[in-house]
């Protein structure tokens, strides 16, 4: 059986050092609660990047996501345990961005001209 999209970044997480916090949830502007299934910390935005697999979760309010200072992202559930290595990882937070202090960059971030 393969793990899903929050098992795989978990484990990816702890081998690379970056912190996930799941589930997640926040209050929008008009009172309502938005549940995602993770946030990944550091990355895309200045208080991470919120992950779903299906952008109609957020698609209304997503414009409102960015403008608080989140990134957000629809990731698929693994078809297959492979679909999600660390390697994959790597380029898909290098392509987000590391967002934290500069000085806590990871030395795994993948430079801009490696990820075309």
């Amino acid at each position: 059986m393969s793990k899903t999209l929050l098992e795989n970044w978990q484990a990816i997480s702890k081998q690379l050092g970056f912190e996930i916090e799941a589930p997640y949830a926040l209050t929008l502007k008009d009172g309502s609660t938005l549940s995602v299934p993770f946030l990944v910390k550091g990355f895309g935005g200045p208080k991470g990047t919120i992950v779903v697999t299906d952008f109609g979760l957020v698609r209304a309010c997503a414009n409102q996501l960015v403008a608080r200072g989140y990134g957000v992202s629809t990731l698929s559930e693994p078809e297959i345990e492979a679909s999600y290595s660390v390697e994959g990882c790597i380029r898909v937070l290098s392509d987000w961005g590391w967002c934290g202090d500069p000085e806590l960059a990871p030395d795994w971030i993948l430079p801009e001209e490696d990820l075309d």
